[in-house]
């Protein structure tokens, strides 16, 4: 009688023992789904501007379109070193793992009004905190305003901000303004490809 009682038990145990390695290396290995997004050459996938906050110019600030089909489109405005129109393409795979990081780091969750409270509880804090001398208090100015647009995974998310950098740089435990400037990083970095080809 002992025998039925344990050997299944023990028999259990093992299976059991050999599946978990297994079921964590499943964990461990799976990647996120590739982003979806609209492929036809008019559609703008992602999109950058900036308008410096103090340049009263038709043509402010430098822009960034990328298209469904890759390609790319960079104005810079006259007052900067490469002023014009320039264009590349990007490979697939390129507009999946931008795409991709810009969906993973929640850019298409963002909402700005949330985040401005959450910015507007920070600066109380450092106030307060400084009248108390607990801190120094301190403040960044960045009068540019900046427009970032994402379209994947048949949603859309525009956020337009002024004075994102400052905000980043103030405010290091703010996730979601990091997130935003990360986003900005990842689309102003398109303006730097070594195979960008002028226009005009």
């Amino acid at each position: 009688m002992h025998g039925w009682g344990s050997t299944p038990q023990a028999a259990w145990t093992r299976a059991l023992l050999g599946f978990v390695p297994i079921l964590w290396a499943s964990v461990a290995f799976s990647t996120p789904p590739a982003p979806a997004w609209d492929p036809a050459p008019t559609a703008i996938v992602a999109s950058f501007r900036e308008r410096p906050g103090e340049v009263a110019d038709a043509d402010p600030g430098p822009s960034i379109e990328l298209f469904g089909d890759g390609r790319l489109a960079v104005h810079f405005p006259r007052s900067m070193k490469r002023a014009g129109d320039w264009t590349d393409r990007l490979s697939r795979a390129e507009m999946a793992a931008l795409l991709g990081a810009l969906v993973d780091d929640g850019v298409l969750d963002l909402d700005p009004a949330a985040l401005r409270a959450r910015l507007a509880q920070a600066r109380a804090a450092r106030r307060t905190a400084a009248l108390q001398g607990q801190a120094t208090l301190f403040e960044a100015s960045d009068p540019s305003l900046t427009e970032v647009t994402v379209r994947a995974n048949g949603r859309t998310r525009t956020v337009v901000w002024r004075g994102a950098r400052a905000d980043a740089w103030a405010n290091p435990d703010v996730e979601d303004v990091q997130r935003l400037e990360r986003a900005h990083g990842r689309l102003r970095a398109l303006g730097d490809r070594p195979g960008l080809r002028r226009v005009r």
